[in-house]
């Protein structure tokens, strides 16, 4: 039987979803939520997140001191990349920012991570980019401009 076109264009419109399908599956077994824990530097406590996950999608909440930090993402069974948004004018104080700016920058994005799924060790390894927060210098404050600084390497445990 000869293979026209047409059967040829049906099978390649139906097999590549089908493809992609099968490669987005696997975020379904493989499982990244729990309980992580991030020790900045060996002085520091540790901090822990706690990540919950549905396939590709992943989410999760680390308290701090007067507020709390909102991760949300994608995983591809892999790859991990998530954006924080920092909550609490408690806690955004503590960092430095002026009262001014505060109701801006309360939930609004402030770093972004890149991992890579380990799991035979547990961890997931990669990096931060912070962002730069620049402040005008006459009253009241207002922000002049953000910008993504260069990486910091991060390591994420399970225990």
């Amino acid at each position: 039987m000869p293979v026209n076109a047409t059967l040829i264009l049906w099978g390649a419109l139906l097999g590549l979803p089908v493809l992609f399908l099968l490669w987005r599956i696997k975020t379904f077994f493989v499982r990244v939520s729990g309980r992580w824990f991030e020790q900045k530097d060996p002085n520091a406590p540790r901090q822990e997140i706690h990540l919950s996950q549905l396939g590709p999608y992943v989410w999760g909440v680390a308290e701090v001191a007067g507020g709390e930090l909102r991760y949300s993402g994608w995983f591809d069974g892999t790859r991990l990349r998530l954006r924080r948004r920092d909550l609490g004018r408690g806690y955004l104080a503590s960092l430095g920012f002026s009262e001014d700016v505060l109701g801006e920058l309360d939930g609004s994005e402030m770093t972004r991570f890149f991992f890579v799924y380990r799991p035979e060790k547990g961890e997931l390894v990669g990096e931060q980019h912070p962002q730069k927060i620049e402040l005008s210098r006459t009253k009241p404050k207002r922000i002049v401009s953000r910008v993504y600084l260069a990486p910091i390497p991060r390591l994420w445990t399970r225990r």
